[in-house]
C-alpha cells in the first residue's frame, strides 16, 4: 500500500471482504470529489473471486441515539 501513497496520499485502502466495498468505495469517491485528489482503492484477485454482497450488512436510514424514547 505504500507504493501507492506517493500518488493517492489521502485515501489508500485495500478491500479483504466483500462486506466492505460499499463503505470504501463510498469514502474514496466522497473524497476525490470533495479534496479534488486521487484515492485509491486496492482489490486483491482472491476477493475478486469471492461473491458479492448482495444486501448491505445494515440497512440504511436514520438512526437515533434515544433509542426508543422516540
Amino acid at each position: 500500500m505504500s507504493l501507492f501513497k506517493d500518488v493517492a496520499g489521502d485515501y489508500v485502502q485495500m478491500i479483504t471482504v466483500p462486506a466492505q466495498v460499499r463503505h470504501i468505495v463510498d469514502r474514496a469517491l466522497r473524497i476525490a470529489i470533495a479534496e479534488r485528489t486521487v484515492t485509491c482503492i486496492i482489490v486483491p484477485n482472491d476477493v475478486q473471486e469471492l461473491h458479492a454482497v448482495t444486501t448491505p450488512p445494515r440497512a440504511q436510514g436514520r438512526h437515533h441515539s434515544l433509542g426508543s424514547r422516540l
